[in-house]
C-alpha cells in the first residue's frame, strides 16, 4: 500500500512541475536574457524594476548611468554612478505613456543647464524594434520632474530626428530640430516650467531677442532684453491658418503645411513694433502678413488677402508715429496709426525709386521730402505721384565720390527752413562735414 502512495505522489509531483514549467514558458521575462544589448548586473537596479512595464539604460553619459522605466504608466528617470553606484539624481513625468507600453529606449541625452534632454522611444512589446514601435516624445529633465516638450504622436518614424539643436537666453530655452524623412521643422520655446511656444523661432534686433511662437495656434511673441530679460510680450486673439493655400499665378494653387513662425524687418518705433510675419514650410519661406506690436493695443495683424506670390509689402515709418504700408507689386500704398486705424489709402507710381532714397522726411500723411542718390532733394506728393518741386544739392555733388557712404540728419525742422548735417566717410578713410538748409514750401537751398 505504501509502495503504492509512493507512486500516486511522484505523479502527482510530476504533474505540477510540468504545469509550472508550461506557465513560465507563456511568460514573457522582466529582464532580458544575458548576452543582449541591455546585459548588465541586474542585482544593484532589481529594487527599482519591481511591477515596472518596460525599462531601458544608457550608459553614454559622461555624468553617469541613466536608467528608465515605466510604472502605472508613468515615466521614471534615474541618474546614478557608473556602474550603478549610487543613485544621483531622480525625475518623475506627470503625464501618462500609452497603456499598452511593454518597451522603452532612451537616446540623445544632452545637459542643458540645470537640466537634461532627451528622447524616449517606446514600444508594445519588450523587444525594440521598428514594427513594435508606438510613439516618441522629447522631453526635459529639470528640478525633480519630466517636462513634456514634444510628442510625435501617430508617426513612429518621426522620432527619427537630425540636426538637433538648443540656444539658451538666460532662463528661456529654445530647442529646434527637423523630423526625417519628412524634413519637417519644429521649434520649442521653454521657459517657466513649461512650452510656451510651438512652431518657435528667435531672431535678434540690436540688443533684442524677438521670440515668436504659436501657443494653442494662437501668437505668442516676447521680446528679450540681454540683461533685463522679458521687456514686452503679446498674444494673439485669433487663430492663425497651419495650412497656407498660396496662388502661384496662372490660376493655379498650392497649399503649405507651416512649421515656424517667424518675424522679420523689424521696424522699432516709439510706441513699439513693426514687422513682416514670415511662415516657414520646409525651406520655403512665405511673408504673407504684417504686424503691429503695440504696447498699449496688443497685436494688430495686416493679412495679405490675395496672397499672391508677387506681392511684396514694405513697411516706414511715417508722420506723426504712423506706417507707411507700400505694395512694390500693386503700387498701392495704405497709412495706418500706431494702433492699427488706417488714415489714408492711395496709389503711387513712382514710389519705389523714391523710397530707395538716401534719406526721407514726411511732413504730412501724404508728401515727404527726399534726398536721391543723385543728390537733388524734392517735396513728392505720393497721392499724386509727382513733386512739388525739385533742387539740385550741389554741394553734395562736389563732394561725394562713388564709394563713399553718406550719413545724414536733419539738426532743425521746426519751421519751413530744415537745415541739413552730411557727414561723408571716403574709402581712403578721411572725413568731411557739409552743411546746407532748405526752404521745403519753395524748394531754395541755401547757401
Amino acid at each position: 500500500m505504501v509502495k503504492y502512495l509512493w507512486v500516486f505522489f511522484f505523479f502527482v509531483f510530476c504533474v505540477s512541475c510540468g504545469e509550472q514549467e508550461d506557465i513560465v514558458e507563456n511568460e514573457e521575462p522582466l529582464l532580458p536574457s544575458a548576452g543582449t544589448p541591455w546585459d548588465y548586473q541586474f542585482e544593484k537596479i532589481l529594487p527599482f524594476l519591481k511591477d515596472t512595464a518596460g525599462f531601458d539604460k544608457e550608459s553614454f553619459c559622461k555624468e553617469g548611468t541613466w536608467l528608465a522605466y515605466v510604472k502605472n504608466e508613468k515615466l521614471w528617470m534615474g541618474l546614478f554612478g557608473n556602474d550603478f553606484t549610487g543613485l544621483i539624481g531622480e525625475w518623475n513625468s506627470s503625464f501618462e505613456l500609452p497603456k499598452e507600453t511593454k518597451g522603452l529606449k532612451i537616446c540623445h541625452i544632452v545637459k542643458v543647464n540645470t537640466g537634461y534632454i532627451f528622447f524616449v522611444h517606446v514600444y508594445n512589446t519588450r523587444e525594440v524594434s521598428q514594427t513594435s514601435g508606438i510613439t516618441s516624445f522629447l522631453l526635459y529633465l529639470i528640478d525633480g520632474s519630466i517636462e513634456l516638450i514634444h510628442h510625435f504622436k501617430d508617426d513612429f518614424d518621426k522620432a527619427s530626428v537630425f540636426d538637433f539643436r538648443w540656444e539658451t537666453y538666460g532662463d528661456k530655452l529654445l530647442f529646434t530640430f527637423y523630423d526625417n524623412p519628412g524634413g519637417k521643422q519644429y521649434g520649442y520655446l521653454y521657459f517657466n516650467g513649461g512650452v510656451k511656444a510651438s512652431q518657435a523661432t528667435v531672431v535678434k534686433d540690436k540688443n533684442s531677442y524677438f521670440f515668436t511662437g504659436l501657443k494653442d495656434k494662437k501668437l505668442k511673441i516676447y521680446v528679450c532684453d540681454e540683461e533685463s530679460g522679458i521687456t514686452d510680450s503679446w498674444s494673439g486673439d485669433t487663430s492663425i491658418d497651419l495650412n497656407l493655400t498660396i496662388h502661384e499665378g496662372y490660376g493655379g494653387y498650392k497649399t503649405y503645411e507651416v512649421d515656424l513662425v517667424r518675424l522679420e524687418d523689424i521696424l522699432t518705433m516709439r510706441w513699439g513694433y513693426v514687422a513682416n510675419l514670415a511662415f516657414l514650410s520646409r525651406n520655403q519661406e512665405i511673408k504673407k502678413d504684417v504686424l503691429i506690436l503695440n504696447d498699449q493695443n496688443g497685436i494688430n495683424r495686416y493679412e495679405e488677402t490675395d496672397s499672391d506670390p508677387y506681392s511684396d509689402i514694405r513697411f516706414y515709418k511715417w508722420y506723426d508715429e504712423s506706417i507707411l504700408f507700400y505694395n512694390t507689386y500693386t503700387d498701392s500704398c495704405l497709412v495706418v496709426s500706431s494702433t492699427g486705424k488706417d488714415i489714408k489709402e492711395f496709389y503711387s507710381s513712382r514710389l519705389y525709386e523714391k523710397l530707395a532714397s538716401v534719406n526721407y522726411e514726411s511732413i504730412s500723411y501724404e508728401e515727404a521730402i527726399f534726398l536721391s542718390r543723385d543728390w537733388d532733394l524734392s517735396r513728392f506728393d505720393l497721392s499724386r505721384s509727382e513733386s512739388k518741386w525739385i533742387s539740385p544739392i550741389r554741394i553734395l555733388k562736389e563732394n561725394m565720390q562713388r564709394n563713399a557712404q553718406l550719413t545724414v540728419s536733419i539738426e532743425n525742422k521746426s519751421g519751413n527752413l530744415w537745415e541739413y548735417k552730411c557727414d561723408i566717410l571716403y574709402y581712403e578713410g578721411n572725413k568731411k562735414q557739409v552743411r546746407f538748409s532748405v526752404d521745403i514750401e519753395t524748394g531754395e537751398v541755401f547757401p
